[in-house]
C-alpha cells in the first residue's frame, strides 16, 4: 500500500509512514451500524403483513454482529405471523 500523505510505498500493515512519519489510519470496511428506527418499524409493519419480510430480515440481521438483536426480533415475529397467517388459512379452510 501507499501512504495517503506523501505516496511513499508502505507495508500493509503499517501504522506509521517511513518516509514523512505521519500516522497511518487503518482502511478497512466501514463499521456496521443497526437499523435505523425508522427502518426497523418499517420492516416490522411489512413482518406484520408478509412474515417472509420478517424471516428474511431476521436471518440477515442475526448473521450481523450489531444487528443480532434487532434479527432475532425480526425472526420471531416472523415466525409467529406465519403461524398465525396458517392458522387462519386453516381455520377458513375448515370452514368452507
Amino acid at each position: 500500500m501507499y501512504c495517503p500523505h506523501c505516496g511513499k510505498e508502505i507495508a500493509d500493515d503499517a501504522v506509521v509512514c517511513v518516509g514523512c512519519g505521519r500516522e497511518i489510519k487503518a482502511i478497512g470496511k466501514p463499521a456496521e451500524k443497526k437499523w435505523s428506527g425508522g427502518i426497523l418499524a418499517l420492516l416490522i409493519i411489512l413482518t406484520i403483513f408478509i412474515p417472509l419480510v420478517g424471516i428474511i430480515a431476521g436471518i440477515v440481521g442475526l448473521t450481523k454482529e450489531v444487528k443480532r438483536g434487532q434479527g432475532g426480533l425480526l425472526l420471531g415475529l416472523g415466525i409467529l405471523m406465519l403461524i398465525i397467517w396458517l392458522a387462519v388459512q386453516m381455520g377458513a379452510a375448515y370452514l368452507l
